[in-house]
């Protein structure tokens, strides 16, 4: 997909994307699934982390003699 975008909003984005310390694509996805009305990026990784630790609490203690 080629965008074409004044400059100064791609300099705007290429700013946005160094604070975030992301690509400028990743932050432009991010930019518009909000718009949509989708989860931010950094809700759905730290979600799929809770996902992960409550998974490995689980595996714990259902298996204490592999940890």
């Amino acid at each position: 997909m080629n965008l074409k975008v004044p400059a100064s909003l791609r300099d705007k984005l290429r700013e946005a994307a160094d604070q975030n310390h992301r690509s400028m694509t990743a932050e432009l996805i991010d930019r518009v699934s909000r718009s949509f009305g989708e989860e931010p990026f950094e809700d759905r990784v730290f979600s799929l982390e809770e996902r992960v630790d409550m998974l490995e609490s689980f595996l714990q203690r259902a298996y204490p003699d592999h940890f």
